[in-house]
């Protein structure tokens, strides 16, 4: 499998996102709290159904209802 792109809308800290990943090995690199974390979550939530590290209820961004990954 090959991770194209991954969309966010409502996700934790990003509003809305599309993260392009390119073929080969990508690096994810930003500073403390740019959402790094937040960006593997979101796509081993959207690939297994399940994030380890954060409970559903907190993947929903803070005031919003609904959020939406969508992995390419």
């Amino acid at each position: 499998m090959q991770i194209l792109q991954v969309d966010l809308d409502n996700v934790k800290s990003y509003t809305s996102a599309s993260i392009p990943f390119t073929p080969g090995i990508n690096a994810i690199c930003g500073e403390n709290g740019a959402g790094k974390s937040t960006l593997l979550e979101a796509i081993g939530f959207a690939l297994f159904g399940h994030a380890p590290f954060m409970p559903q209820s907190q993947i929903v961004r803070e005031g919003e209802k609904t959020a939406t990954i969508t992995v390419h």
